[in-house]
């Protein structure tokens, strides 16, 4: 992943400057702070990297550091391929830093195949550029005299770069300024192996700070939008639910009476009207009253009562049972002595009265006349 950073560069007076050359895009909240570090506090070297792994960069990092010159406790690695050259540049860590510290000409765009003269943030570097790499390099306070371009052109690592420095062009080039507003890499396959630029670079504490806040507030967005969807169902079940109990108690209160109506005909059925059964005991109560007798149980069944008495009726049996058979809810009556002054009396209620038709015992007693 490459990006464009953020770029610092520090001034005459010692701090860091936002780094904003003419028409370069400003870089995104979300870039990577970088310090600059000039190409005259850097040393450039190339060295043979013997295998592109963890430990051989460390390997790497630790021989650059013991061949660094005096101060220079900083490695920046370019990465390379296994058994060919990497770029090392050493420097002394800058301060005050922000973010990771890149030499100068690392940010630079990259030069087309040959020589070319940049100017720095101070001095000018003499650069050769090949298959789009930095293969080396030689900085100057000013513009190099022609002895010194001479000696460059001379010094030139054939073995390293595979060419002929006699062949190359003697004359000075043209000083050009180029921008500083090259991608670096973020996370790559090598960025963790070479420190290149960590994350931790990229996520600062401010920014981790404004990204772990982004999150929360989005978060807490999310989950009271999600409280206030449950809280509009609940309400809406809530609803419904108040609804249906409400049919449901009706449905009971239907069920209930329903009930009550079925109880009522399953008691007529078996005990017919009650208001004939009341008028029955009331008559059988006002005709033996005054007697001396209690009466200890009542059955009915399909029209027919037994009662069980306690204690002996002043008259006889026949009277009681003449008496009982006048009323007009008995008919036959029998009476049967039980022992220790107890007896039963049986009788059959006489059919209820229609007012077209007369009754079956007023029928029979008008025959018998």
């Amino acid at each position: 992943m490459q990006v464009a950073p953020r770029l610092y560069v520090k001034t005459d007076a010692e701090d860091l400057a936002l780094y904003q050359a003419e028409g370069m895009a400003r870089a995104p909240v979300w870039s990577p702070d970088v310090t600059v570090v000039a190409r005259a506090n850097c040393a450039f070297r190339r060295l043979r990297l013997p295998e592109a792994s963890a430990q051989g960069y460390a390997a790497l990092r630790l021989q650059a550091l013991n061949e660094a010159r005096s101060g220079h406790d900083a490695v920046y690695i370019r990465p390379g391929q296994t058994g060919r050259w990497a770029n090392i540049w050493t420097f002394k860590s800058p301060t005050p830093l922000r973010g990771k510290a890149v030499p100068e000409t690392e940010l630079q765009a990259v030069g087309e195949d040959g020589i070319r003269l940049a100017a720095c943030l101070r001095g000018v570097e003499a650069q050769f550029w090949q298959d789009k790499t930095l293969r080396a390099s030689r900085w100057w306070p000013q513009s190099p005299k022609p002895h010194q371009w001479a000696s460059f052109l001379q010094g030139l690592d054939q073995a390293a770069l595979g060419v002929d420095a006699a062949a190359l062009n003697p004359a000075m080039a043209a000083i050009t300024r180029p921008k500083l507003s090259g991608q670096i890499p973020v996370i790559s396959r090598e960025s963790f192996k070479t420190g290149a630029l960590s994350p931790k670079a990229m996520f600062k504490p401010s920014r981790l700070a404004a990204v772990i806040l982004g999150l929360t507030l989005l978060s807490t967005a999310y989950l009271g939008a999600q409280f206030i969807n449950a809280k509009m169902s609940l309400t809406r079940a809530q609803t419904q639910l108040d609804a249906l109990s409400e049919r449901t108690g009706t449905i009971m209160q239907d069920r209930q009476a329903a009930l009550a109506n079925l109880a009522g005909i399953r008691e007529f059925d078996v005990l017919g009207s009650r208001t004939r059964l009341f008028s029955a005991w009331d008559q059988l109560a006002t005709a033996l009253e005054g007697e001396p007798v209690r009466f200890l149980s009542f059955n009915y069944l399909n029209d027919e009562i037994e009662i069980k008495i306690q204690g002996s009726f002043d008259k006889s049996a026949a009277d009681i049972v003449t008496k009982i058979e006048s009323l007009p809810a008995f008919e036959d009556v029998t009476y049967t002595l039980d022992r220790e002054e107890r007896s039963t009396l049986k009788a059959k209620l006489a059919a209820p009265l229609n007012p077209r038709q007369p009754s079956p015992k007023a029928v029979r007693e008008a025959s018998e006349l």
